[in-house]
């Protein structure tokens, strides 16, 4: 009986506002004023929102019950980070991002580094439809070449995303992509054609730009001893050959075929291993045991040591603990409904078409920023202005490409969110340092916006005439 006096209660504006905000300051502050590891402020903002459910009247059991929901959301993403993890140590023993370096320095100026890092970036990931796997390959090999011609990282890092979030966004073979068309209800073909209308003008923008700043670097001097003495001890460090490219070659080719990303990862990290042991020199005991811990060169050059120390399963661990926090936080923000009772105050800014747009993107990207995680600030959105769409008739196709534009798009500028987390460990760059050069989210809202005013790429629809549409 005395459980049912201690009835559940939903949380007011007021209130969901005030523990949102004292999170938020948490989580910014934490990380920005008091320099806090990023697992330490997930777990103390985690806290408050569970203090918080506790008393509107949930049990802990549910809470943890919900903790323990997110946690399992993600446990794709955790197999494939301790898979990448093996396989960047690998492609570090196989030579495969060093030649990729040493290409790189021998062939591409600095004037135009950086519109071509965006290029092959956009390759990858479209073949990939993953913006980790192509952070931690090319990704990684363009920050080596990048501290080798003087160029900075931040600006680098910027770049490489620009590219990585173009398949994540637009490829086929994107997870997002059809959890985008899913939640909108439309179908999937049509939602990436859509979805051109704001990812062609916004990658290809932030080529044309990267081309501009990088106009900047064309006159350094590209010292030819300076050149010539990092290839010089990349080639003292590893056996440089096109054969040093075959893992990464397979890797794209068994996803190409459509085989899951994390079994085309692992079947790259093998065959680098294979390679490391064929063709470098590597005993077979140690290539297995750079999968776990990591490749550690003996190279006593500065920036051979920092470009090629890294990978193994185990470099992944602050990583996986930062993303189990996340989502775990995540899953008590969905469960005490917190969002839901902000967004309730919203319904003003869906009068029109030009508002419902706009409000998707931007609310999307503050939903993302308040939850950690992509996919329930994009059901959260999803859910609340789906309805609106077909009362102003608009096709829901422009919903799902508006989430992406201003929530997918976002996942590495949040310095929580798993992809965030794992963009500072591929560069070693923060989120506020890279965020500034991270182009296509500021040009894909820019077109949002441009779309919304002249109409160009908005589609409209009748519902009333098939109310089980799949968008227009």
């Amino acid at each position: 009986m005395s459980e049912k006096v201690r009835q559940e209660k939903a949380p007011n504006f007021g209130e969901a506002l005030a523990v949102l905000l004292i999170c938020v300051f948490i989580l910014v502050g934490g990380i920005l004023i008091f320099k806090l590891d990023t697992a330490i402020v997930i777990l103390l903002s985690t806290i408050v929102f569970t203090v918080f459910g506790v008393l509107k009247g949930i049990s802990y059991k549910e809470i943890h019950k919900s903790m323990m929901s997110g946690m399992s959301s993600v446990s794709g993403i955790l197999v494939m980070l301790t898979m990448v993890g093996a396989l960047v140590g690998a492609m570090m023993a196989a030579g495969t991002i060093p030649y990729i370096i040493y290409i790189g320095l021998r062939s591409i100026r600095p004037s135009i580094f950086l519109p071509l890092t965006v290029f092959f970036c956009c390759i990858l990931s479209a073949c990939t439809g993953s913006a980790i796997s192509v952070m931690f390959t090319l990704g990684v090999a363009f920050m080596g070449i990048a501290e080798g011609m003087g160029v900075p990282a931040a600006m680098t890092a910027g770049a490489v995303l620009c590219g990585a979030y173009f398949g994540d966004k637009q490829s086929p073979v994107s997870a997002f992509a059809a959890f985008a068309s899913a939640i909108a209800h439309v179908d999937h073909s049509r939602n990436l054609k859509h979805m051109l209308y704001t990812t062609i003008p916004a990658t290809v923008g932030s080529m044309v730009l990267f081309f501009f700043l990088g106009l900047k670097y064309a006159r350094i001097d590209m010292s030819t001893q300076l050149v010539t003495s990092i290839t010089d001890g990349l080639g003292d460090a590893f056996r440089l050959s096109p054969i040093c490219l075959i893992p990464l070659a397979v890797m794209i080719i068994l996803i190409v075929l459509k085989l899951p990303s994390v079994p085309a990862i692992a079947l790259g990290a093998v065959t680098a291993s294979a390679i490391a042991v064929l063709y470098q020199g590597v005993s077979f005991h140690d290539a297995m045991g750079i999968m776990f811990n990591g490749y550690r060169t003996e190279s006593t050059m500065e920036f051979i040591v920092t470009m090629a120390n890294r990978g193994g399963m185990l470099s992944m661990a602050p990583t996986i603990i930062c993303i189990m926090l996340a989502t775990c936080m995540g899953g008590v923000i969905g469960r005490i409904n917190i969002m839901e009772a902000i967004m309730s105050k919203f319904h003003a800014l869906v009068s029109n078409r030009k508002s419902l747009v706009l409000s998707t993107v931007f609310l999307g990207f503050a939903s993302h920023y308040a939850t950690a995680q992509v996919m329930p600030a994009c059901i959260l959105i999803a859910n609340v202005f789906e309805k609106y769409y077909e009362e102003q008739g608009l096709d829901k196709t422009m919903m799902a490409r508006a989430l992406s534009d201003g929530t997918l798009l976002s996942c590495p500028i949040v310095p929580w969110d798993p992809d965030g987390i794992c963009a500072k460990l591929a560069f070693g760059v923060s989120a506020l340092a890279f965020a500034p050069f991270y182009l296509v989210i500021w040009l894909s809202m820019l077109m949002e916006v441009i779309c919304v005013f002249t109409g160009f790429g908005l589609k409209e629809y009748d519902y009333s005439k098939d109310p089980d549409a799949q968008g227009a």
